[in-house]
């Protein structure tokens, strides 16, 4: 496969993880090795404990109120 630059998003990654830990680990290593040109962004409240794994915490974000305008 002619991979030049793909990004795979997955949300709530947290919700995949449950349900086998270990294959998702195994599936996103193998997909990173096998295509130099993919990286992959997710979201999780958890970490994946990947090789190459780089973790940012964001905090929450107060709601906008109704009255705001552009």
């Amino acid at each position: 496969m002619d991979v030049k630059q793909t990004l795979i998003i997955i949300d709530n990654l947290e919700d995949v993880l449950r349900e086998d830990e270990e294959s998702l680990r195994r599936f996103l290593t193998e997909l990173l090795e096998k295509l130099p040109g993919v990286s992959i962004l997710t979201t999780s409240r958890q970490k994946v404990q990947n090789l190459g794994e780089i973790t940012e915490c964001l905090y929450e974000l107060k709601q906008l109120t109704n009255n705001f305008s552009i």
